[in-house]
């Protein structure tokens, strides 16, 4: 058995559903590999090991994949401690970025057996830009420094340009970055560093940015936020009929405003743990439109959506990256509901919600995943479910 700082050669064979290189060791045992990907092959070092797995890092490459850019389009780009572990897929084509996603999505599902005889899986939609996409961040600062934490989260890396950023977010970078030194901006107490949300859409005063304060949330490409919106408005009119729609972690409106503006949509629940959203969303006036600010994942919720739809025959939700591990006891209480559309920012979670589903007599109809975030192992999963 291999133990750690051994060195073996191998070659990257895969990608691991966490976008790991997977290599096999010469004692049998599959290691996880940062910054790798298929088509590499060196010289590689563990890190750490368990019985059948474990994770290593690279020595050496003496082959390197096709796939692999010339040269990294970020200079803060790495995997040790001390560089920027944001997007760990930037040395790699967008193109087979897309390609390793499908694979990725399609494994997942097909191993939680969701996509049944009738099921079909859709191709990854590209996003239309791979860098200069990203409209908001959390940049973190200890007054000295500002940047994102390395990958090993140990070190605040310094940025000075960020690749992923779109025009006015690295304007706004920019802008922040003229205010150091900041004394203002040192941590006190145990905390290591302050942070600082810029989107492109709020109002902007660098000289009175405000710390540790969340932005209203923000979907972070506007270009694929746009294409789960026109999913919805495409997949409301292939439903038909009129609904009742219940919508699950509706945020301030992002999908509330696709749902209202449906002419087969009588009436919409929109309910939000935020109470700051659910206010921003009410002030909009959408129409057709009730509101409610609770703890989505509690019971006591339910009962308050049963009472203001007693029979909701649509159910759109958008969680967090947890899911919503208790959709099947949510589904008990509400039978009527005969059509589900799942908006999922994570896949794991997805796959065990559309288990569920499943085991409440549900099936999937069509699955169309979304590169919200390239150079990322993060995929966005749209999904209709009916019974």
């Amino acid at each position: 058995m291999n133990t750690t700082g051994t060195q073996f050669n191998g070659e990257v064979r895969d990608l691991s559903q966490g976008g790991l290189g997977v290599v096999n060791g010469p004692d049998g045992c599959v290691y996880f590999v940062a910054g790798t990907w298929p088509g590499d092959a060196g010289t590689f070092e563990v890190l750490s090991q368990k019985k059948r797995y474990g994770f290593a890092k690279v020595v050496s490459l003496h082959t390197r994949s096709e796939h692999r850019h010339a040269q990294v389009p970020c200079p803060h780009h790495g995997t040790e401690d001390g560089s920027c572990g944001g997007c760990p897929w930037i040395p790699f084509t967008y193109a087979d970025q897309v390609k390793r996603k499908d694979h990725l999505v399609r494994y997942a599902l097909e191993r939680a057996k969701v996509l049944g005889d009738a099921g079909e899986l859709l191709p990854t939609l590209a996003s239309p830009l791979s860098l200069g996409y990203r409209n908001r961040a959390q940049l973190k600062t200890d007054g000295q420094r500002l940047g994102f934490v390395s990958h090993q989260n140990k070190t605040l890396v310094d940025v000075d340009h960020c690749a992923v950023l779109n025009d006015e977010c690295s304007r706004r970078l920019t802008d922040l970055r003229a205010q150091l030194p900041n004394d203002a901006w040192r941590p006190s107490g145990r905390y290591l560093w302050n942070y600082v949300e810029i989107n492109d859409q709020s109002e902007w005063k660098p000289e009175e940015v405000a710390l540790n304060t969340r932005l209203p949330f923000l979907q972070g490409n506007h270009d694929q936020n746009e294409a789960m919106r026109d999913w919805l408005r495409q997949q409301l009119r292939h439903i038909g009929g009129t609904h009742d729609v219940v919508e699950l972690f509706c945020g301030a409106g992002n999908f509330t405003e696709i749902l209202a503006e449906a002419p087969n949509v009588n009436s919409i629940v929109a309910a939000e743990i935020s109470e700051s959203s659910v206010n921003e969303l009410s002030e909009r006036r959408l129409p057709k439109t009730q509101t409610l600010a609770w703890n989505l994942f509690k019971p006591s919720a339910w009962n308050r959506i049963k009472h203001l739809v007693a029979n909701p025959s649509l159910l759109f939700l958008d969680p967090p990256r947890e899911g919503f591990e208790n959709i099947d006891d949510f589904m008990e209480r509400f039978p009527s509901v005969d059509h589900v559309l799942y908006v999922s920012c994570s896949l794991s979670t997805f796959t065990r919600d559309a288990a569920k589903l499943l085991g409440r007599g549900f099936k999937v109809s069509k699955v169309q995943p979304i590169d919200m975030f390239p150079n990322t192992p993060h995929i966005e999963i749209c999904a209709h479910f009916y019974r």
